[in-house]
């Protein structure tokens, strides 16, 4: 089983490849999807994985920024940053243990998610290395024979453009797509471009995979600070 998962408003939506097929579910917590998937080989998940106390950004995000289309990549939170509960509080303190560097309000809209995910792995050992971090668009980019994907993907020839790449290695992808649209149509939070970001992953999942960086380093609770991305 090969697993790919995009957050959705407060869920999380896994895209899922087992015994050639593909199907979509949605969780409301991140310990009910381990419990449900947690026989897969991989899950990739496009979440911060690994968070840093100083002022030093992550070697991944810095990497990932020179693959991918300028903006995509939001910045990382520093820990204590993460797990403020307002936004004022959170930019404040992550200026103080960033060095200044502000936090923008997309990283502080993930914030819930990236928090569920650290307290997780933090306290599921068995999770770690099976769940790690990814992103669509690096994915995208090596599924595309290297070419960064330039087009907004909340476009419609952005979308046009990544079901393409998809179909390449997946032949059914648009129909995937079509289907999993019609069957989430009354899960606002659940949009097109998140069913296209977890399909993506979960297509990176089946193949081998490398990591920006390298080699990549750990954080203070030991979790690997990378993005994986496919050997194609």
């Amino acid at each position: 089983m090969h697993v790919g998962v995009d957050g959705a408003g407060g869920d999380w939506l896994a895209g899922v490849h087992e015994a050639g097929e593909y199907s979509y579910s949605l969780f409301g917590s991140f310990g009910e999807l381990w419990e449900e998937l947690r026989t897969a080989e991989v899950i990739l998940v496009d979440i911060p994985i690994g968070l840093r106390n100083d002022g030093e950004p992550r070697a991944c995000d810095t990497e990932a920024r020179r693959h991918v289309r300028r903006g995509v990549v939001f910045p990382t939170p520093s820990r204590p940053a993460a797990y403020e509960d307002d936004y004022g509080s959170a930019k404040a303190i992550n200026e103080r243990t960033t060095g200044g560097k502000s936090l923008p309000r997309q990283t502080w809209n993930i914030c819930p998610l990236i928090r569920e995910v650290d307290e997780f792995l933090a306290n599921t050992a068995e999770a770690r290395g099976t769940v790690r971090e990814s992103h669509p668009e690096l994915c995208l980019r090596y599924l595309n024979n290297g070419e960064t994907v330039t087009t907004r993907k909340t476009t419609d020839e952005g979308y046009t453009n990544r079901v393409g790449v998809l179909t390449e290695h997946e032949p059914r992808a648009g129909e995937l797509l079509s289907e999993a649209s019609d069957a989430f149509r009354d899960e606002p939070a659940v949009g097109r471009d998140d069913l296209v970001d977890a399909l993506a992953l979960a297509l990176t999942a089946r193949y081998p995979t490398e990591t920006v960086p390298d080699d990549p380093p750990k954080d203070e609770r030991g979790l690997r600070m990378e993005m994986v991305y496919p050997r194609i």
